[in-house]
């Protein structure tokens, strides 16, 4: 049997972490170095937590404990996060040393996550930003700028059978029960959302020129705090329950649409789920999930039906 586990262990590569082509801002599509050694890193941690799960979930057959060993699994992803962050900044930007702290503080309601979608401009390479206009010209496609504009018309069709400014994604849970998870906000809405991350921008002395909403953009803004504490548990849950390959995977699509809704901490939200499920996928299916490289962004633009009709599709064709 250890000889088998090790056979399962060594499906986990760098090729189940595909590098989101929203962080792709080539137009030759060329992933950097920086890019493409993070995938080798995640293979190696989710290696970690697949034996964590293999010694701690197979000898138990209690529900309330396989909850709790996959919710710790989930947390030492979450600390392996903030350590790399803590470990291996980048001289500057979103990753850089100052920033690593947000990998390890919570999300609260007083603090929600916004994340835009729109502008695909600014995602070209060589795009320059228009003074006069606000906004980003010329440049060319990337992977980045295509990706960007799949999911604004995704979230877009959001609204076209809704008048108001706020559409949230329902989130059926195991129990029949429906709560809200994760909000997509436009005009107004998405105006406020613009000012806020302006405003956090300003207070740690940042350029906030650049930051702007305008009637094409959304924004992603996190579930209040106790309904994603709810929605995590029944992630685990899920997870956690019993059956056969066919029933695995289809809970493990159920839960990553789940986990996405219910982000813990300010950053390194995409990783930390990309690098748990794949370790969980593989436990219980006895195969490596290859992971769509927009799977955060289709968790946040669908509602939770066309997410798992998108995903289930996606992992079918490879």
């Amino acid at each position: 049997m250890t000889s088998a586990w090790h056979a399962l262990e060594d499906l986990i590569t760098p090729a189940c972490f595909p590098t989101p082509h929203i962080l792709i801002r080539a137009s030759n599509g060329k992933v950097n170095s920086d890019l493409g050694e993070f995938a080798n890193l995640q293979a190696h941690q989710a290696k970690q937590i697949y034996r964590m799960l293999r010694r701690s979930l197979s000898p138990t057959s209690d529900s309330r404990r396989r909850e709790a060993v996959l919710a710790s699994a989930f947390s030492a992803v979450e600390l392996w996060r903030y350590r790399l962050a803590a470990a291996r900044p980048s001289a500057d930007g979103r990753y850089s040393a100052i920033h690593a702290e947000n990998f390890r503080t919570r999300i609260t309601d007083q603090s929600p996550n916004y994340f835009p979608i729109g502008d695909p401009r600014r995602f070209r390479e060589g795009a320059v930003w228009d003074e006069q206009e606000l906004r980003y010209t010329d440049g060319a496609e990337t992977p980045a700028s295509r990706t960007m504009e799949e999911i604004l018309r995704t979230g877009s069709r959001r609204f076209e059978k809704d008048d108001s400014d706020v559409v949230v994604n329902e989130v059926r849970l195991p129990s029949g029960q429906t709560v809200p998870g994760a909000r997509l906000l436009r005009n107004s809405a998405a105006s406020e959302a613009a000012s806020v991350i302006a405003s956090r921008i300003a207070a740690r002395g940042g350029d906030t020129s650049r930051c702007h909403s305008n009637d094409e953009m959304l924004y992603i803004a996190s579930a209040l705090e106790h309904k994603r504490r709810v929605i995590f548990r029944w992630a685990m849950w899920l997870l956690a329950m019993p059956g056969g390959e066919g029933h695995a995977a289809e809970r493990w699509v159920r839960a990553a649409y789940l986990l996405y809704q219910a982000p813990r901490h300010k950053r390194g939200v995409d990783a930390v789920v990309r690098t748990f499920l794949v370790p969980v996928g593989l436990y219980l299916s006895g195969s490596p999930s290859m992971l769509p490289h927009q799977l955060d962004l289709l968790a946040y633009a669908h509602s939770q039906p066309e997410f798992n009709s998108a995903v289930r599709q996606l992992m079918a064709d490879g």
